[in-house]
């Protein structure tokens, strides 16, 4: 027995001495001053990597501090690439410098020559980015601005969580974070979704070095946290009502399907959010085109609903119908279910939203002309939304979509008209939008065009005609019109 003892332990210690020469690899070296020759003591010395494995398994960045030598190690590490960084900051001087473990034993030197933070001319900020717990973000973007100026200027944050911002000149400025999936969303709606930050302000001197330590706002965080709570309890809709056609015919033993469910809520403080879940239900009518489905393990989730309740006012949530041979309808559900949804006093709600009537669609015919002369406004960008939207939104959006159809070609059109709920043209040189095999629901529509005011229209097409065309007026801009005025002056 004792034979058998001592063999597993061997075995064990054994086990434990190859796992520790496994990750034996080292980095160590020497912070000189600015002169190049002279160790430099008391430099905080940081190892990160731009490798998200490496960094997740080593908990990186990690710090030390130089000794009476300049002297720096870390220990412990596999193979890879890292970067190392040393940092003096009563000296205002930073080094930084990349190296690689060949393999996970290896072991290599660096030196690292001190330099001064910031450029020969202008003022510097600079700082280290944390969440709210006090963890460093390597994933967030530094947003800036002086204040007076309208655009945010932005930088990136390295692997170390640190954010460098040189050539500034003295003055007010403005200095916040924004960390995880709203890093990396397009510049426009970064812009507007910034008017949601409360920066630091800051006094910047005349070639001065300033540290400024931001926490990084998630203001994708809500949606984020919604989706860690989809594991946890499901909120079950059960939905009821009639299918029938445009003549008032019941669909009788018809299958069907339901989509997608969205949610549309306006904010306590006036601004708009939505939100969206994909699935696929399916299920057949009774012989009077009658249906009951139940949504829930696959949509709806009590935490994304108790953010929801917590951010809104008011709002509606619609389900998306599809019926073979019919345009997909988006049918809503009634406000009294949504308030109960959104005060989630319930695990089950049952809401019934009538005869629902599904058409073969229509043809959306959206002439855009200039308000005074009447001349079609060539190129003007025009948006369907099966929601109502923040003008402002409704207008980024546009311009994203302009951007996407520019790079893919008319492939972005399939991909709209696969989110059915948002659709969008560009007017041609008669100046009309057209779209084909629209819902037969309430519509919103927004157009803008370069040197216009934006507008917007609300539509409820009614019966079944084939073919509703509207004619929307474009305001000319105060500028626009005082070119024009100028122009006509010049020429007279």
């Amino acid at each position: 027995m004792r034979s058998l003892i001592a063999i597993c332990f061997a075995m064990l210690l054994s086990w434990y001495i190859s796992q520790s020469l496994s990750i034996a690899g080292e980095i160590s070296g020497t912070v000189f001053d600015t002169d190049g020759q002279t160790p430099k003591a008391n430099a905080t010395v940081f190892l990160s990597s731009s490798d998200e494995t490496l960094r997740a398994r080593f908990n990186l960045p990690r710090a030390t501090t130089s000794n009476n030598d300049g002297r720096f190690k870390f220990e412990g590490l596999v193979a890879g690439a890292y970067t190392v960084r040393a940092l003096h900051e009563a000296d205002s001087t930073v080094a930084t410098s990349q190296t690689r473990l060949p393999n996970d034993g290896a072991r290599v030197g660096v030196w690292l020559t001190l330099r001064q933070m910031r450029s020969q001319d202008g003022s510097m900020i600079w700082g280290v980015v944390k969440s709210d717990g006090g963890e460093v973000r390597v994933d967030a973007q530094v947003l800036y601005r002086k204040v007076g100026e309208n655009d945010w200027q932005r930088a990136q944050v390295d692997e170390f969580g640190m954010y460098f911002v040189r050539g500034l000149d003295a003055g007010e400025y403005e200095v916040a974070a924004i960390s995880g999936r709203m890093a990396r969303v397009p510049e426009p709606l970064k812009r507007l979704l910034t008017t949601s930050l409360k920066p630091q302000r800051v006094t910047l001197q005349g070639n001065a070095v300033l540290r400024v330590d931001l926490t990084a706002v998630e203001l994708m965080r809500p949606a984020l946290e919604g989706v860690k709570g989809l594991m946890r309890g499901a909120l079950k809709l059960q939905v009821s009502g009639q299918l029938v056609d445009e003549d008032g015919k019941p669909l009788a033993r018809m299958p069907f399907r339901v989509t997608d469910m969205r949610a549309q809520f306006r904010g306590k403080g006036g601004n708009q959010f939505a939100m969206a879940m994909t699935f696929d239900l399916r299920s057949e009518t009774d012989e009077n085109g009658g249906f009951s489905v139940t949504v829930g393990d696959l949509g709806m989730r009590k935490e994304t609903l108790r953010i929801a309740g917590a951010l809104a006012a008011g709002g509606e949530i619609t389900l998306t119908f599809e019926v073979e041979g019919f345009t997909p309808i988006v049918v809503k559900l009634p406000n009294e279910v949504v308030e109960q949804i959104l005060k989630r006093e319930v695990d089950e709600l049952k809401a019934d939203v009538g005869r629902v009537v599904v058409t073969r669609g229509i043809t959306l015919k959206v002439r855009v002309v200039d308000a005074e002369t009447g001349i079609p406004v060539a190129g003007a960008k025009v948006l369907v939304s099966l929601n109502e939207l923040n003008p402002k939104i409704a207008e980024l959006q546009m311009r994203l979509f302009e951007r996407a159809e520019k790079r893919v070609g008319k492939a972005v059109e399939k991909k709209m008209a696969a989110m059915r709920w948002q659709f969008f043209s560009v007017a041609g040189e008669d100046g009309c939008a057209i779209f084909e095999a629209m819902p037969l629901t309430t519509l919103y529509i927004y157009v803008a065009a370069d040197g216009y005011e934006a507008a917007q229209r609300q539509i409820t097409p009614a019966g079944k005609g084939r073919a509703v065309e509207i004619t929307v007026e474009l305001k000319q801009q105060l500028e626009q019109k005082r070119n024009q005025t100028k122009r006509h002056a010049t020429e007279v």
